[in-house]
């Protein structure tokens, strides 16, 4: 059974990384994906320092993204639901993955490989570049809350030093 059979494309368009490719475009990108269901039992969805593999696009669920420092610490990121991406580092990158990523309830991931999508820039590119367009503004805003985030903790670490 394809991947594609499985799903409802009319609803994975509504996702913002889908929303400006036509149903034939989808289908082409749809090809070369892989679905994966993670519950509570199979919670571990990605771990920091694996080999970056490809992006996941979360079709279902939700997903909790953190570091774990060298002292075994986790520092928690954020939180990411239906319809939102991660790994896409490893579609630029061969390092490892920055992160651990962890069902935090029943979740499917649609899974691109690293080596599928280097193989749609050159052959398709303007689907790729619709999807890039998505991507680029969707980081720009995690970027800008990281952004914000770090203001508030400096200032919050300046006024304790005070």
């Amino acid at each position: 059974m394809t991947v594609q059979s499985q799903l409802d494309l009319a609803k994975l368009r509504q996702y913002p990384i889908f929303e400006d490719l036509t149903e034939d475009e989808l289908k082409v990108f749809l090809a070369d994906t892989q679905l994966a269901r993670y519950d509570l039992e199979n919670w571990k969805v990605l771990a920091q320092g694996d080999p970056g593999a490809g992006l996941g696009i979360i079709l279902a669920g939700k997903v909790k993204i953190y570091r774990v420092d060298p002292t075994n610490r986790e520092h928690f990121l954020t939180v990411l639901k239906e319809g939102d991406f991660f790994g896409e580092m490893a579609l630029f990158s061969t390092s490892t993955r920055s992160a651990n990523v962890q069902a935090l309830e029943p979740t499917v991931v649609l899974w691109l490989k690293a080596e599928d999508f280097k193989r749609f820039v050159s052959s398709h590119s303007p689907m790729i570049s619709k999807i890039l367009a998505r991507m680029v503004a969707d980081l720009s805003k995690r970027l800008r809350l990281l952004d914000e985030r770090y203001v508030f903790m400096k200032s919050y670490h300046e006024a304790r030093a005070a």
